[in-house]
């Protein structure tokens, strides 16, 4: 900082105010080394805020939540600038450039999003053509076996219709994610219905047969165990 403050000139105002903070932290450094060490901190939460958009561009559909609240996070910069910069003494200059990275922050986060959502539609669009022994399987990235881009283990073959829009998808995430209303739970009285096909043999099952099923009754695949963990988004409990 002593560096701009002695080769660029901002004006008589910036100039000043640069040298003031240019004091205080030198006195801060040499005189109370400690409180530096919140701003290591700081720095730590910036990484860790930072990794959080890596997973976006990894996988932008299903981590989209993360630019939405960091569009949230934008909005807030603009209060907590004016209020704290008032309590704090900072310049009205100062608090103006910081809420510029809420509003430029706010206005790229958007665009993403709204890339990422033109891409969800053009996923649909091309996965419901994706026909499967006479049934269409719905999800993301699906492979011949209905594993998806949520669950692609070995074992992860089956593919479960649901009770809301009649259509089999490859996970409640896929469901949720491409479908406007809320999943239904097919009821006790609809156990004897086959809403559940084995991706390796395109085997139906009914809902009791499958419950109790730790692999395919036609073609022994093995079944993801912890399947189960998730059998309250399609069966009645």
């Amino acid at each position: 900082m002593q560096f701009i403050i002695s080769n660029f000139s901002f004006g008589r105002y910036i100039n000043s105010w640069l040298y003031k903070v240019c004091n205080a932290l030198i006195e801060i450094n040499d005189s109370y080394p400690f409180l530096s060490y919140g701003f290591d901190w700081l720095y730590f939460g910036y990484i860790i805020i930072a990794m959080f958009y890596i997973e976006v561009y990894k996988i932008p559909i299903e981590n989209k939540w993360v630019l939405r609240y960091g569009m949230y996070a934008c909005i807030l910069i603009l209060p907590t600038a004016f209020i704290a910069g008032y309590f704090r003494k900072m310049p009205i200059l100062w608090q103006i450039v910081d809420c510029y990275f809420g509003v430029f922050g706010f206005i790229l986060l958007y665009i993403i999003y709204q890339k990422i959502e033109a891409l969800k539609r053009a996923l649909i669009t091309k996965l419901k053509t994706n026909l499967i022994m006479d049934e269409i399987i719905f999800g993301f990235q699906i492979d011949g076996k209905t594993r998806c881009i949520h669950h692609c283990t070995q074992v992860d073959v089956v593919a479960i219709k649901m009770k809301c829009c009649n259509k089999f998808y490859a996970c409640i995430k896929c469901h949720d994610e491409m479908e406007e209303h809320q999943a239904e739970t097919w009821s006790k009285s609809e156990f004897d219905d086959k809403v559940v096909l084995c991706g390796n043999c395109r085997c139906e099952m009914t809902v009791n047969a499958y419950l109790f099923l730790k692999c395919c009754p036609d073609c022994d695949h093995e079944f993801n165990d912890k399947c189960k963990n998730h059998f309250h988004y399609y069966f009645d409990p």
